[in-house]
């Protein structure tokens, strides 16, 4: 077993990262017509991807200029951005020679006024939304984008896409990448989830009783190897954490799935699901990755078979449905994190229909890691979001009611 201060150093690696209804959706981009998208840019090479799906194609310079693309003319009538957010398919060969991607949705025809929807990349490529060679489903709220002037939200006439490497004229990274089915999506209602990494007590003795006055109810990932050992919650302390209090209680593990032996990672992952399912715990089937570290090749397909939903360790707040079950991105909740900054996130989530998953870790008097929140910031942090009326519920639920029955992205 691994003790708390163990795992209390590798979390501290992740805070280095900084890692029901059908959604109405509309079609943005016909990507098999030809003179759908015009250059914006006269770096690099656009051309029409081959073969299915119909998609774009890019290849920058390799010296860092971005390569951009727009709509070749305007949408009339022009989009209404204030209740949906955009949903893309991209793929990239070498996510560690990509610098920035971004959506940039302009309300003028001097492009001066723009909402920038740029995906988050990490030095950890394990880490990342994006995988080498792999088409993702991406999903962008306009919450979380940065405003260039004053864009009308109500009125967006051109998307420009842009692609940008790492690289430089002395040492060239070029970077391939596509995009495809581009479509604006309905929001629904925003909501906030807690979650817990890794089964402590104080989630039991402290978060969960904390909560509950203020009728509030969270999410534990625990890992079954460590319960019971110093520190760690007790296998009868989860059967109340759920009985009594209505948590959930998901999956979790103390090593990275990506670090483990392919002839081993199965039987581990199976055991993983397999204890909590087989002790009776309903959300068995959700799972958050251990230090938020997955790929595409070994441990998503495995991941995919023995769970129903995957929670990454960063990124900017999700999307109702989310753009994929098993990538789901969370707000990781750092010592220096401000009880006012989480009711911010999670006002703009209820505004914007986000779904905000907040992360802990340790909850503990006198912080000396990043990964350890107070106690104190944490009592104001719940009461702050109890008394502003947002929506708190456990993952289950949310999913239960916004994600389940919607089609699994493409492979």
């Amino acid at each position: 077993m691994m003790s708390r201060r163990t795992v209390g150093v590798w979390l501290a690696l992740i805070a280095l990262l900084g890692c029901g209804e059908r959604a109405r959706e509309r079609t943005l981009a016909s990507f098999g017509a030809p003179g759908a998208f015009s250059r914006l840019s006269s770096s690099g090479i656009v051309t029409p991807g081959s073969g299915a799906p119909p998609h774009l194609s890019c290849t920058t310079p390799g010296d860092g200029t971005p390569v951009a693309v727009v709509n070749s003319r305007p949408y009339d009538p022009p989009l209404d951005f204030t209740k949906r957010f955009l949903k893309v398919r991209v793929r990239v060969d070498d996510v560690t020679r990509l610098s920035d991607m971004e959506f940039q949705l302009f309300s003028d025809a001097e492009r001066k006024q723009a909402l920038v929807l740029a995906i988050p990349l990490f030095a950890d490529e394990e880490a990342n939304l994006l995988q080498d060679g792999a088409w993702s489903t991406v999903t962008l709220s306009p919450g979380a984008g940065r405003r260039v002037g004053n864009p009308d939200l109500s009125a967006i006439r051109e998307i420009a896409w842009l692609v940008a490497d790492n690289g430089t004229p002395r040492s060239q990274a070029p970077v391939h990448a596509d995009w495809s089915e581009l479509t604006a999506v309905t929001t629904r209602r925003g909501v906030v989830t807690l979650t817990f990494d890794d089964g402590y007590d104080e989630h039991y003795s402290v978060a969960a009783k904390l909560m509950s006055e203020h009728g509030l109810r969270g999410t534990a990932y625990v890992m079954p190897d460590q319960l019971g050992a110093p520190g760690y919650m007790k296998l009868e302390e989860l059967h109340t954490l759920q009985d009594r209090y209505g948590w959930d209680v998901g999956a979790h593990h103390k090593d990275p799935f990506t670090g483990i032996r392919n002839e081993e990672l199965h039987w581990v992952i199976w055991e993983t699901h397999e204890f909590l399912d087989r002790e009776g715990f309903a959300a068995a089937e959700h799972l958050a990755y251990p230090l938020g570290k997955y790929d595409t090749r070994t441990v998503l397909p495995l991941v995919r078979h023995y769970f129903t939903t995957a929670r990454l360790a960063s990124g900017i707040p999700e999307t109702l449905p989310p753009g994929d079950p098993y990538r789901l991105r969370a707000m990781n909740v750092l010592s220096a994190t401000e009880p006012e900054e989480i009711l911010a996130a999670a006002q703009r989530a209820d505004s914007n229909g986000e779904w905000l998953i907040l992360m802990f870790h340790f909850l503990v008097a006198a912080p000396e890691h990043d990964t350890e929140y107070a106690l104190d910031k944490f009592a104001r942090a719940v009461e702050l979001l109890a008394d502003a009326g947002v929506e708190v519920r456990p993952l289950s639920e949310v999913w239960k009611e916004y994600g389940a029955g919607q089609e699994p992205p493409g492979r």
